[in-house]
């Protein structure tokens, strides 16, 4: 597995089996879209980082309304964002940053979105279990930042990310989640630890955009 792989978080969108807002028309599908979500273009000006991925996720599940089984067709918009650090690892994009929305579903009074129940160290500890290369996950401390014009709570956890030829390198991990207004909102940092990305990371994070403009896909 390469270094982005190993850096990139994008196991948040497995996490996410059913979410949003949406509607019931008799036997159709239950459908949920989340509003897209970026980081604007002046953070990334800011921080030297480059959006690498946009798009939209489809996914759909079933499960029991009422007594009747539904079909749940739920839409999450994932975008990613690397920087390169040419004194560590090569010219390879080791800092990433990756934000995703998430709508919210609740059927009937009942919420079937289980990344509204996670703790970021739940979060934390799901990606651990997606991708064999972080190890050792281990929590550090919280602070605020200013994210959609409100102060969020940024969990920070230390790591260990195996590289290839078995190298192993100690990250920070920088999780956020909250909600804005229908939808979930996770955004997550994972950089080396030789690099001091913290100032970095909340800008990026504060550059958060959401809705966006749709991803060109």
């Amino acid at each position: 597995m390469d270094t982005r792989r190993i850096i990139a978080v994008v196991a948040v969108a497995a996490l996410v089996t059913m979410s949003g807002c949406g509607f019931l028309l008799g036997n159709e599908a239950l459908e949920f879209n989340a509003s897209p979500v970026a980081v604007d273009d002046s953070a990334q000006s800011d921080t030297g980082y480059e959006e690498t991925r946009r798009s939209s996720q489809a996914v759909e599940r079933s499960f029991q309304v009422a007594g009747q089984t539904r079909n749940v067709s739920v839409t999450n918009y994932l975008a990613e964002y690397g920087r390169t650090a040419e004194t560590l690892f090569s010219d390879q994009q080791v800092a990433r940053v990756t934000v995703l929305s998430s709508p919210k579903v609740q059927v009937l009074g009942e919420s079937f979105n289980p990344l509204g129940d996670l703790s970021d160290r739940q979060l934390a500890q799901r990606f651990q279990e997606q991708y064999g290369s972080l190890d050792d996950l281990q929590f550090q401390s919280n602070r605020t930042a200013s994210i959609l014009g409100s102060e969020r709570t940024v969990s920070k956890f230390t790591a260990q990310a195996q590289m290839n030829g078995g190298t192993s390198v100690d990250v920070n991990v920088h999780i956020s989640k909250f909600e804005d207004g229908d939808d979930f909102i996770v955004a997550v940092a994972v950089h080396p630890q030789q690099i001091d990305e913290e100032s970095n990371v909340d800008t990026m994070f504060g550059g958060i955009v959401h809705p966006a403009a749709e991803p060109s896909e």
